[in-house]
């Protein structure tokens, strides 16, 4: 899991702002999404990760422990249960249930980089990442 620590800078996307007018967010929030996105993993332990990233949660920190599920709110303001995963220690799987639909983002070290993959209601949209920062 070391790999995910550090902070990651969006350098290319594909779809993401479709899927985010699949879920309401205005063309404002999603301009400021796209043009600032960074997750930063904070601190990555074997049972825990710590996260701070405008696309998973509120603006701020968030404390996970893996395969532990938790309450959110939504992108679009709506109370929903949620999980993380950890298939592997290069992989991270977060699964949002929501009341209506289930969103799944799949967090993959690939080649030095961290593939992002979103699938929601037949949708996908993949985002990549580079590191800008070690932790």
């Amino acid at each position: 899991m070391s790999e995910f620590a550090g902070k990651w800078k969006l350098v290319e996307q594909e779809n993401l702002d479709i899927m985010l007018s699949a879920f309401s967010v205005s063309e404002e929030q999603k301009k400021k999404l796209l043009n600032t996105m960074t997750i930063e993993y904070i601190s990555v332990g074997p049972q825990q990760i710590r996260i701070c990233s405008p696309l998973y949660f509120s603006p701020g920190e968030i404390d996970l422990t893996f395969g532990e599920e938790f309450d959110q709110t939504g992108i679009d303001g709506t109370m929903i249960k949620a999980i993380v995963e950890k298939p592997s220690d290069r992989k991270l799987v977060y699964t949002q249930k929501h009341p209506i639909l289930r969103v799944v983002t799949t967090s993959e070290i690939k080649d030095g980089f961290n593939v992002m993959v979103i699938s929601c209601l037949g949708m996908k949209a993949t985002l990549k990442f580079q590191r800008i920062q070690v932790e």
